[in-house]
């Protein structure tokens, strides 16, 4: 173990931490009695600041590859954290790459890790996570930009912690499979995982490849928990066609918008699901559906010029499912089967809004199936694909 304790204004280039019984590396300010406090209580003068790991190295570490206990305006530029393990059978930590994680020490300072970048790292075959951050007595001003997240067992990335931003991240090789025998075990949720009190965050430009979960419902891409911060961004998602189940995002007035998603492999309905109030769902394009394209169970869901391609149909699956929602408003989609068969486009709750939306292809008497007389609704067609416009 390489251990840095209350230094300050440091840097480590092409360190090497392998093969370790414990942590690779260790981050913190010390224990309590050692600290520059009164009776040497530890202070946030002694959490080690103005750091720079670079193009490090941390492999085959037993609990963590490198532990952020403590840490301040940091950078962790470049490197390798991977091949983390010691879970199967008893607890010893999350074996994630990188953890940022204080102790659970509610009588220190909070926000002792704070102002943390990491760029350009390589998460590869972590038991655990790729990358946690926590959000113990406070985490917060995190920025992830340009990793590599590959083949990492339980989750890319999994994150609790406050103002987080998440910047084209790419994730290979995730799956739906255990990550460790222990029958009390953590639960796996998602490749990116904002959990429960997690504060607001961004994940922009996502790209996932090789993606097997394909045979589930509960192990989507994106996982946002209904506890969770409102107002959660997600944008620019991208796919390779290998995934079903793209985004579970239940928090209030989540944003889901400008991406192209291909479904061409999928083998479940329902590719994105929001259960929160006032979700956004804007500007995406979604190729090669199965079945359903979205559900929305909270109120007063957006769903705004959307581009919905259908592979597979079914007369009693809806491409878009709001009759759980009052007040949802839909303007200006599009839906097109890839033949004409007798499926609905629309299911849409009650005191809708439903403007100037598209149907493709469709045979079905009910289109456009509304729960009650609408609030508004004006320009909704239904076109074979004979009526369609040439693109010029």
């Amino acid at each position: 173990m390489i251990v840095v304790d209350k230094c300050h204004r440091w840097k480590f280039r092409e360190v090497r931490a392998v093969n370790g019984t414990c942590d690779g590396f260790l981050i913190y300010a010390g224990s309590d009695g050692n600290g520059t406090g009164a009776k040497g209580a530890v202070t946030l003068a002694d959490c080690p600041s103005g750091w720079v790991l670079e193009n490090c190295i941390a492999l085959n570490n037993f609990r963590q590859g490198l532990s952020l206990v403590e840490g301040i305006d940091g950078l962790i530029d470049g490197g390798r954290y991977g091949l983390t393990n010691g879970l199967w059978d008893v607890g010893n930590g999350p074996c994630a790459g990188i953890d940022l994680e204080p102790d659970d020490q509610p009588a220190r300072p909070p926000d002792r890790i704070r102002n943390i970048r990491m760029r350009n790292i390589l998460f590869d075959g972590n038991q655990g996570p790729g990358l946690l951050i926590t959000r113990i007595n406070g985490v917060r001003d995190i920025e992830v930009t340009d990793c590599i997240f590959d083949g990492n067992k339980k989750a890319a990335i999994e994150s609790f912690a406050d103002n987080v931003s998440i910047i084209r991240p790419k994730i290979r090789k995730w799956t739906h499979e255990a990550y460790t025998r222990r029958a009390n075990a953590p639960p796996k949720r998602a490749a990116i995982d904002i959990g429960y009190l997690a504060g607001s965050t961004k994940i922009l430009d996502p790209e996932f490849t090789s993606t097997s979960n394909g045979a589930s419902d509960i192990n989507p891409c994106i996982y946002v928990h209904g506890g969770a911060a409102p107002g959660i961004v997600i944008s620019g998602i991208k796919t390779d066609g290998s995934a079903s189940f793209i985004c579970g995002a239940h928090a209030p007035k989540i944003q889901v918008s400008h991406s192209v998603v291909d479904l061409r492999s999928s083998t479940r309905s329902n590719a994105f699901v929001f259960l929160g109030d006032h979700a956004v769902f804007e500007d995406m394009m979604l190729l090669g559906i199965f079945e359903r394209a979205a559900y929305f169970g909270g109120k007063s869901p957006r769903i705004l010029n959307n581009r919905l391609y259908v592979r597979v149909a079914r007369s009693t699956t809806p491409v878009i499912s709001a009759w759980d929602s009052a007040a949802p408003e839909l303007r200006g989609n599009l839906v097109e089967f890839d033949r004409p068969v007798s499926s609905k486009a629309f299911s849409i709750g009650q005191d809708a809004t439903a403007i100037d939306n598209k149907v493709i292809n469709s045979l079905s008497d009910q289109v456009f199936e509304f729960a009650n007389s609408p609030r508004r609704s004006s320009g909704n067609t239904r076109l074979s694909r004979a009526d369609k416009p040439s693109r010029r």
